[in-house]
């Protein structure tokens, strides 16, 4: 088969968050080629990528693919014998060896619904590093129509029409399910796992958790508590703070997986801060606000709120004060920092 080097690239890293879910499985560490399609398979993700160019099937290691990938160029042919798999580009031979693939592979739905509308920009804004028990997005049709993630000091929401019955996504499903691609066409609830098809045909399939272990009771009493507190201080969030929160992100640390902002009010002042290994950022901008406190945000809800961040300090009695931030169905509620 011959198969251009960045097709091939860009396959191998739609299938790498089911490779790497492969632990303790025949395929841990493999990419699995069968006849028009390359998969990455474990038991928690697995993810089909189209490639007509594939006519045979083999297993091979991720690692071998991922070396010769950082270096190939234009077309790629990939021949198999007894002897392993045969690799050439350019002036390039290489002999990989290779597995048989295993006899029983996750199966893949023929019919799927249509996907929820930028589902997969939603679900990606939503979801934040965080290390309580709650870590991930959740939803749940009966009780909460839209997509909801905490940890200890912060909720963020946003508006989904359309999702399929309740589930709770891990954050690998998450970071799986927004690396297989951009746009979800359709969808599925086959419990226990989502199914996710794009636009080019890929799918991706992440085992969900039980709704019944997410709190969404207790979360859903506080936003609606907190939807009805008495406003301290508002504002619409101009270009000039936007501004400043996307150049703070761009300095957090990238090592740790979060972006974390801090945002601190004071009377007419909005100052945003971040801090990484190289030093320290900060911006400033105006505002006509009264309120003096200070919020942490992760950065990431902020991609979603492009413009018109409405930035709103309210009183919820014996629950205190919050910081609610909403734009374009996103909405972010957080506690002030101790």
């Amino acid at each position: 088969m011959i198969i251009e080097a960045k097709e091939l690239k860009d396959a191998v890293s739609k299938c790498s968050a089911g490779v790497d879910a492969g632990t303790g499985l025949l395929q841990a560490g493999k990419l699995i080629f069968v006849p028009g399609y390359i998969m990455g398979c474990g038991t928690s993700i697995n993810v089909r990528v189209p490639c007509p160019s594939v006519d045979f099937a083999f297993m091979v290691d991720k690692a071998a693919i991922d070396k010769i990938l950082s270096k190939a160029t234009g077309n790629i042919t990939i021949t198999g014998d007894a002897s392993g798999i045969m690799v050439k580009h350019g002036r390039s031979r290489l002999t990989l060896p290779y597995a048989e693939v295993p006899s029983t592979l996750p199966a893949f739905p023929d019919e799927l619904q249509p996907a929820p509308a930028d589902f997969i920009n939603k679900i990606g804004a939503v979801a934040f590093p965080n290390k309580s028990g709650y870590a991930g997005v959740a939803w749940d049709s009966e009780i909460y129509s839209g997509l909801i993630a905490t940890d200890s000091i912060r909720i963020v929401t946003a508006t989904c029409d359309g999702l399929p019955g309740g589930a709770w996504i891990p954050d690998a499903a998450v970071h799986a399910l927004s690396k297989a691609g951009k746009v979800a066409t359709h969808v599925l609830n086959d419990m226990p796992y989502i199914h996710v098809q794009y636009d080019d045909g890929t799918i991706c399939s992440v085992l969900y958790r039980a709704i019944n272990d997410f709190p969404m009771g207790p979360l859903c009493d506080y936003i609606h508590a907190s939807q009805d507190a008495p406003v301290t201080a508002t504002a619409t969030f101009n270009e000039e703070v936007l501004g400043a929160i996307r150049e703070a992100e761009g300095f957090t640390d990238a090592f740790s997986k979060q972006m974390p902002v801090h945002i601190t009010f004071a009377p007419g002042t909005i100052s945003v801060n971040a801090e990484n290994s190289s030093g320290t950022f900060c911006g400033e901008a105006s505002w006509d606000g009264e309120y003096t406190g200070s919020f942490t945000v992760d950065a990431s809800p902020f991609r979603l709120m492009k413009a018109g961040i409405q930035a709103s300090v309210k009183n919820i009695g014996d629950s205190g004060i919050l910081l609610s931030l909403e734009s374009a169905g996103t909405t972010v509620l957080l506690s002030p920092d101790v």
